[in-house]
Formats: C-alpha cells, sequence, structure tokens
C-alpha cells in the first residue's frame, strides 16, 4: 500500500486518538505524497530509506517523549494553544493556525524561554532530514505568526529571533 494511503487509513481508522507515527518511506515521491496528506508535523516522524537504526530509535523515543507530555493545550506568557483544534488564544480572542504554524507554536512553547535552532524546527515540526530544508521556510513562518498575534492584540515580541542561534518564545519587553 502506498504510504499517503496507508497515513490517510491509518488516520482515519483512529479518528481522534491520533497517536503519533514513525513513518519509513522509499522514495522522494512517497514522502511528499504523504507530507501533502495526513501527515502531521510536529508529531509524526518522516525516515527516508536506507535509515540507520539510531535514526528509528531517535524517533522511537522521541514520540514517546511527546506522548508522556502532559497537555494538548499548552499555556505560555498569556498565549494559548490548543494544538489538537490549531487555536490560539490571547486575551480571550482566538485565531486558527495553519499545521505548520500550529507545530511551530507547539514546539516553541513546550520549549519556553529556551533558544530553538531553526535546523531542530526544521527536522521536528518540518520533517526535514538534519541538515536539509531553508531557514526561509521558518522565517516566513514566523513572520505570518507575529501578523497573527498582532490580530490578537498580543505583542509581536513573544517569538524573539536571536540572528545566527534561533528562536524563543519569551516574556516581551513591554511587560
Amino acid at each position: 500500500m502506498a504510504p499517503a494511503r496507508f497515513a490517510a487509513a491509518l488516520t482515519e481508522a483512529l479518528a481522534d486518538l491520533a497517536p503519533p507515527a514513525i513513518y519509513i518511506v522509499s522514495s522522494e515521491e512517497s514522502a511528499e505524497a504523504l507530507i501533502s496528506s495526513s501527515f502531521k508535523p510536529g508529531q509524526d516522524v518522516l525516515l527516508q530509506r536506507p535509515v540507520p537504526a539510531r535514526d528509528v530509535l531517535r524517533a522511537v523515543f522521541s514520540a514517546l517523549r511527546r506522548a508522556t507530555e502532559d497537555s494538548s493545550v499548552l499555556h505560555a506568557h498569556g498565549l494559548e494553544l490548543d494544538v489538537v483544534r490549531r487555536m490560539l488564544g490571547y486575551r480571550g480572542r482566538n485565531i486558527h493556525l495553519t499545521r505548520f504554524e500550529c507545530g511551530f507554536m507547539e514546539y516553541i512553547m513546550r520549549r519556553k524561554d529556551r533558544v530553538v535552532t531553526c535546523h531542530e524546527l526544521l527536522e521536528h515540526v518540518w520533517g526535514f532530514e538534519p541538515g536539509t530544508g531553508a531557514s526561509e521556510v521558518v522565517r516566513a513562518h514566523v513572520r505570518n505568526l507575529r501578523r497573527k498575534l498582532q490580530l490578537l492584540g498580543a505583542p509581536r515580541d513573544l517569538i524573539w529571533t536571536l540572528p545566527g542561534r534561533g528562536y524563543r518564545l519569551s516574556e516581551p519587553l513591554d511587560s
């Protein structure tokens, strides 16, 4: 069965449970089809064959660690992120996020006040292999998220860019 069809069938069969999945595919086309279908960034892992055993183990341990993380509603610096509904809230106002925006926000909210590198985000949120992916992908999503934060009335500087280092979610300067 094609990976994209398998992922769709798995997602449909498990309905609201949506456990993390580790997909190992044999071709670039399979990977692209899977990502465009039911792949959940920040939750699912995509590996392309041949894949070293250490990468499979790393993916399994990462999925287990995320599964034990407590809540699907995260709170940090006045923000509230409902991961399941992909809704970002601030002071009673909510806005819907794309799956990658939600994956980004979930990743940095779980690591608030810690610098998260662009490479780390590309690997864990967007599913790129280590050392691949363009940092412009992350910058474009951060720009969109800052616009959405403004629409919510939240300070744009909740997401800090640290040139050459990465991104950090922290208290805005005016608090």
